[in-house]
């Protein structure tokens, strides 16, 4: 049986975690539906949906908060990691958290799908949602 191109040497302790390959296709189709403004958009909302189901935590002072992420111990770095604080309110990823399903989607496929060029683009203009919520602006 001729193995797959990638998987002459992996290893059971190696499996490419599915849900990380279908994210990234998932995010093709709709860039090939409905545009890279389009993609953006609903990937903005279903991640502020995801917040919104998180357990809201409220802290006495800001400088809780911060000594909170410094310690791991707030609910959105279970999921994205520990944030730093860059200064003003604004918190930045010293890794991207998309990072480990970009490296498995390209050993099995090489590059990234089609599109994903124009939806970095499309993610790093300013724009009314973008500014509100800082995001975008060369973290795409």
């Amino acid at each position: 049986m001729t193995k797959p191109k990638g998987v002459e040497s992996m290893s059971e302790e190696k499996i490419l975690d599915i849900a990380h390959v279908s994210f990234l296709d998932m995010i093709e189709a709709l860039i090939a539906q409905a545009g890279p403004a389009a993609a953006k958009g609903t990937l903005m909302r279903t991640a502020l949906s995801a917040g919104s189901k998180m357990k809201a935590v409220k802290f006495k002072t800001f400088e809780d908060f911060i000594e909170a992420i410094d310690a791991f111990e707030t609910p959105i770095a279970a999921i994205e990691g520990r944030a730093e604080h860059v200064g003003d309110g604004v918190f930045g990823l010293p890794t991207c958290p998309f990072a480990s399903s970009i490296v498995n989607y390209k050993k099995v496929f090489e590059s990234l799908p089609d599109g994903y060029a124009e939806l970095t683009v499309e993610f790093n203009k300013p724009g009314k949602m973008a500014d509100k919520l800082r995001v975008g602006r060369g973290a795409g």
